[in-house]
């Protein structure tokens, strides 16, 4: 019985707030010792908002050798929520400018923790792997790539927006070369 009084008193003071109406049957509701909360707002205000749900915006600098975005650059990435981010980053390798963008999907170690997977494509004049001399003009005659990216990674944040991310991966480039270069970075950078 007090199931039924639970549900019909639920379903009436939505029907009443949807149309505008008194929230009477909610308050009445109330009495019976039940409070309805939106789940965010008591996840909210328990204090249990870890560092990628306060923090979702990010700005790194990155240091890699020869992955998505060359040797070194910086880039943004934006926390859809703490299992997914979209990230763009441009940096520099031996040859030329390099951007790269990636979807990542993270697996949360605790509050503050996580590993994960990278997915991603960048852009740039591709490596040449030595064979060609900098001061030869065959590295900057070579056209640009649109090569492929794929990742593992382990990061943490903390509470203050610091940021950390330890990474590996395979860069292959899409040309008729078909390159495959084995990559690992370091990210730091702050979450706002």
């Amino acid at each position: 019985m007090q199931r039924s009084t639970f549900a019909s008193a639920l379903a009436g003071s939505l029907l009443l707030s949807a149309s505008g109406a008194s929230a009477e049957p909610l308050q009445a509701h109330s009495t019976l010792g039940l409070k309805i909360d939106e789940p965010d707002v008591v996840f909210a205000e328990s204090g249990t908002v870890d560092g990628w749900e306060r923090h979702r915006f990010a700005v790194l600098a990155r240091l890699e050798t020869l992955g998505p975005i060359g040797i070194g650059g910086v880039g943004v990435e934006y926390g859809i929520d703490r299992w997914f981010s979209v990230g763009v980053a441009v940096g520099s390798n031996s040859n030329d400018v390099q951007a790269a963008s990636m979807a990542r999907f993270r697996f949360p170690l605790g509050v503050n923790g996580g590993v994960g997977i990278g997915l991603g494509a960048s852009y740039g004049r591709a490596f040449d792997g030595g064979a060609c001399p900098a001061s030869s003009s065959c590295s900057s005659s070579r056209p640009p790539v649109v090569s492929g990216d794929g990742e593992l990674f382990i990061e943490g944040r903390s509470d203050e927006g610091f940021l950390i991310r330890l990474y590996g991966g395979l860069h292959r480039n899409f040309d008729h070369q078909q390159q495959l270069y084995p990559y690992f970075g370091l990210g730091l950078g702050f979450a706002l």
